[in-house]
């Protein structure tokens, strides 16, 4: 008895969390981020907890389809599971964000052996990607009262007019957009307020 309460003690402390980070560069200056959508994760709440997230660093986001818009810069592609004990929670998550195509920075979230018998591995959704958002975006300053909005179509815009009508700007000064496509955006954000 003495051996299996051994075991079963030994196997909860070799059952922990692993996270490993590439944090985003501060200098690349991020301010939109365009999250891939990905069907195959069906975990609820999981890309809006990651909008929340980016919110929460002053970065507005929009979720895109397979088609990537021209205006999305920066893309962050997702992955994660889930796995069953007595309720189900999340085991995994991988996101990686890509500028242009090019990698600029990825977290991994893993329970190893699933948890095994810790209970921290229940921790909500929520919690598990507050922690590895909040390493990937330790350069850029929390904003408790972030009044950035979440972008829900093709458009960018912010809950700020004029630092919206500036970040279309520097879009179209990038090239990213063009000088019709400015002007459109401009209308559609100035005919909402």
């Amino acid at each position: 008895m003495r051996h299996l309460v051994c075991l079963i003690a030994l196997f909860t402390v070799s059952a922990c969390t692993s996270i490993s980070v590439q944090p985003v560069d501060p200098d690349l200056q991020v301010r939109h981020v365009c999250i891939q959508d990905n069907p195959q994760v069906t975990i609820d709440g999981f890309v809006e907890y990651l909008q929340d997230d980016f919110q929460r660093h002053g970065i507005t986001t929009e979720v895109i389809g397979t088609q990537r818009p021209r205006h999305c810069e920066y893309i962050l592609s997702y992955t994660a599971r889930r796995s069953w004990d007595i309720a189900t929670y999340m085991s995994t998550a991988s996101v990686s964000l890509t500028r242009n195509g090019r990698s600029v920075a990825s977290a991994n979230y893993r329970l190893k052996g699933k948890g095994g018998l810790s209970l921290t591995k229940f921790k909500g959704t929520e919690s598990k990607l507050d922690d590895i958002v909040d390493q990937l975006l330790a350069g850029y300053q929390v904003e408790p009262d972030a009044t950035v909005a979440r972008v829900e179509d093709d458009s960018v815009f912010s809950a700020n007019v004029d630092a919206e009508l500036q970040q279309l700007e520097a879009l179209r000064g990038r090239g990213i957009i063009t000088d019709e496509e400015f002007e459109q955006e401009k209308r559609l954000l100035l005919g909402s307020n």
